[in-house]
C-alpha cells in the first residue's frame, strides 16, 4: 500500500487554501486602511494640539486681529519648540497613511462665542484628491470641513448620491 496524497486530494487542499487567502486579504485591506487612517487621525490630533499650545500664548494677538486667522506650518511649529520633527536634517512630520510629508498648515482663529482658540490642520483643496471624514480642506481662503468620504471629483460643492454635500465651510 502507497504512503501519501492523491492528486486530486493535494488539489481539493490548494483550492480551499486559495480560497482562505481570497477571502481574508480584503478584509485585512479594510482593516490595514482602517488603522493607518486612524494613525494620520492621531498625527493631526498632535499637530493641532501644539498648535492650540502655541494660539494660547498668543491669545491675544489673535484676538486683536479681528474675525482674521493665523496660520503657522508645521516647520514653525517644530522651529518653536511645539512639536519634535521626526527628521534630523528637516522640520518635517511624515504621513503615516502614505510616508509622505505632510504639507499642510494650521489655522488659528479665536473664537468669540467660544472665548477659545480654535486650530484646523488642513491642506489645498485638490479635486482630484480623496478626503474622508473630518479632513478639512482651504478653498479660495475658505476653510472647509469633509462631511463624508469625497472621491469623485465634483469639486468643493459636489454633492453625493443622497444630495448631501461633500463639504460644509468651517466657522467659529
Amino acid at each position: 500500500m502507497n504512503k501519501g496524497f492523491t492528486l486530486v486530494e493535494l488539489l481539493a487542499v490548494l483550492i480551499l487554501m486559495a480560497l482562505l487567502v481570497v477571502i481574508t486579504i480584503p478584509g485585512y485591506t479594510t482593516v490595514y486602511s482602517g488603522v493607518k487612517r486612524s494613525n494620520y487621525h492621531g498625527k493631526i490630533t498632535e499637530i493641532e494640539s501644539a498648535a492650540l499650545k502655541y494660539g494660547a500664548k498668543i491669545k491675544d494677538e489673535i484676538k486683536d486681529a479681528g474675525n482674521t486667522c493665523i496660520t503657522k506650518s508645521i516647520a514653525d511649529l517644530i522651529e518653536m519648540g511645539y512639536l519634535v520633527s521626526e527628521e534630523d536634517a528637516e522640520a518635517v512630520i511624515h504621513n503615516p497613511s502614505n510616508n509622505s510629508t505632510m504639507d499642510g498648515d494650521i489655522r488659528m482663529c479665536y473664537c468669540q462665542d467660544k472665548f477659545d482658540i480654535e486650530a484646523y490642520y488642513y491642506e489645498e483643496f485638490n479635486p482630484n484628491k480623496i478626503y474622508y471624514e473630518d479632513d478639512y480642506v482651504l478653498y479660495n481662503n475658505i476653510l472647509y470641513r469633509c462631511k463624508s468620504t469625497y472621491e469623485d471629483k465634483s469639486g468643493i460643492n459636489g454633492v453625493d448620491k443622497k444630495g448631501n454635500s461633500y463639504f460644509e465651510r468651517v466657522s467659529c
